[in-house]
């Protein structure tokens, strides 16, 4: 279920939602219990007022996606989500607002066969239109893995430069990878997720390739190609500088020094490994980092060499941005000082 609010959380952060009133609230900072009722149920007045405002649906939409995890069980968000989406899905297929719904929508069984219906439809209607394909795939992504990926893979056809959906299509690469036992096979699904990124690398814009230039690399990594893993690391990090303040910038900081550290720490040297990570955590954070925590695989893999005091360090960093995560970071600060090496859980995966 985690994994479930997890992808909610990184759809809306990944894409700009329509503007709406009232203002939208910051991502990672939750609403008060009151605040929360007072705008779900202003907007659903404005929604039995008038069934075609489009803006007030998907407002609650963001809301019930990003906000309701403090307040109700996500099966009661999703009914009070579904019939704002199935109107969206039926009449304004191409908003960014269905983001924050298609999870929802997992969890929600009468609401996903009455979805799938209205996408069905959309996708045959509009086979052509790239916007459409990539909600619907977004939609697939959770429960139906061979039509998302089918989606997607048209949309890249379409527009090869849609980095968000190159993005996308890795992740089910990705979790094709994860369930791999065979090195040689994760190696070359790893291999399929690099061929999707780099062909939508090359037609992006700068600042679209910076922001898939993370995916990449760690694409590489994983196709145990150092060499272009550690070329498009350095990349990432020497343009990082021209997107500070972004969204992905704290996470370029981020995965850009931890790809290079593991590279040296492969190749043996380990005093610039622990330079690197220290790099990583003085990230300023990001939505992500600052919700879900940083990622700990290299932290793991220097204290197996016995180097406690630079993880140490690396925790202090961390702790200035993942505020969420004080009661993790002091339960492995006390794992780590008393000689063991902490279950990072999915810290290691993030």
């Amino acid at each position: 279920m985690r994994q479930v609010i997890a992808s909610i959380f990184v759809m809306f952060v990944a894409v700009s939602v329509i503007s709406q009133q009232p203002p939208t609230p910051d991502v990672g900072k939750p609403l008060t219990r009151e605040a929360f009722t007072q705008q779900v149920q202003s907007l659903e007045q404005r929604v039995k007022s008038n069934p075609e405002d489009a803006d007030a649906r998907g407002a609650l939409l963001e809301l019930y996606g990003t906000e309701s995890i403090h307040f109700m069980p996500l099966t009661e968000a999703g009914k009070a989500a579904r019939p704002h989406a199935l109107w969206l899905i039926e009449h304004q297929p191409q908003s960014d607002a269905l983001l924050a719904a298609a999870p929802f929508l997992q969890v929600d069984p009468e609401g996903y066969q009455q979805a799938a219906a209205l996408w069905a439809k959309q996708v045959e209607q509009d086979p052509d239109d790239p916007v459409v394909l990539e909600h619907a795939g977004q939609f697939y992504a959770i429960s139906d893995r061979a039509r998302a990926e089918e989606l997607f893979v048209r949309v890249l056809q379409l527009e090869p430069g849609q980095t968000m959906t190159a993005t996308m299509l890795s992740t089910l690469y990705q979790r094709d990878e994860d369930q791999a036992t065979i090195p040689e096979q994760r190696a070359a699904i790893a291999r399929k997720r690099v061929a999707v990124m780099a062909n939508s690398l090359d037609h992006a814009t700068a600042e679209s390739r910076f922001d898939g230039l993370i995916d990449l690399a760690e694409a590489e990594w994983d196709a145990n190609d150092v060499e272009r893993a550690e070329r498009y690391a350095h990349e990432l990090l020497d343009s990082s500088s021209n997107y500070k303040g972004q969204w992905n910038y704290g996470n370029a900081i981020h995965k850009g020094n931890l790809i290079l550290g593991r590279i040296r720490l492969r190749q043996g040297r380990i005093a610039d490994a622990k330079d690197y990570l220290l790099a990583s955590g003085r990230t300023p954070g990001s939505p992500q980092l600052d919700s879900f925590g940083p990622n700990m695989i290299l932290a793991k893999e220097l204290l197996e060499k016995g180097e406690r005091d630079v993880v140490l360090e690396y925790f202090d960093s961390c702790g200035k941005f993942w505020l969420m995560g004080k009661d993790e970071l002091n339960a492995w600060r006390a794992a780590v000082k008393q000689g063991k090496i902490p279950e990072f859980g999915p810290n290691l995966n993030y």
